[in-house]
């Protein structure tokens, strides 16, 4: 039997002191893409297989380090309403206020293409 259960959200992002230093020396960091997921536990810092939301643990990791902007990249060409359904829709260009509406409505779920903040 499989089980699916929604993805951990991240707490806290272990090197984030790392990159605030390399923010701050002016290195462009890319990371909080992927990696190895760990817990504390009583013997350290132990790895776990599991898939944490990559958009939530990027802005987790601009909150830690302070970030003044926050820029998440996708692989897709533009965001869509009723995405995967056979009348979806790709928007080229909206509006904040229609962004609103869209989400207020279900299109854009938190976890997806939902706002990610604390």
């Amino acid at each position: 039997m499989t089980s699916i259960v929604p993805s951990p959200e991240p707490k806290e992002i272990v090197e984030s002191d790392t990159s605030k230093k390399m923010f701050g020396a002016g290195i462009i960091v890319v990371a909080a893409g992927g990696g190895i997921h760990v817990v504390r536990t009583s013997h350290g810092l132990v790895g776990m297989k599991s898939v944490i939301d990559k958009d939530r643990t990027a802005q987790l990791l601009a909150w830690e380090v302070g970030a003044d902007a926050f820029f998440p990249f996708t692989n897709v060409d533009r965001v869509a309403i009723n995405f995967g359904k056979p009348e979806q829709k790709e928007l080229n260009h909206i509006t904040v206020r229609e962004a609103r509406e869209y989400q207020v409505a279900g299109h854009f779920p938190l976890g997806a293409c939902g706002p990610k903040w604390r």
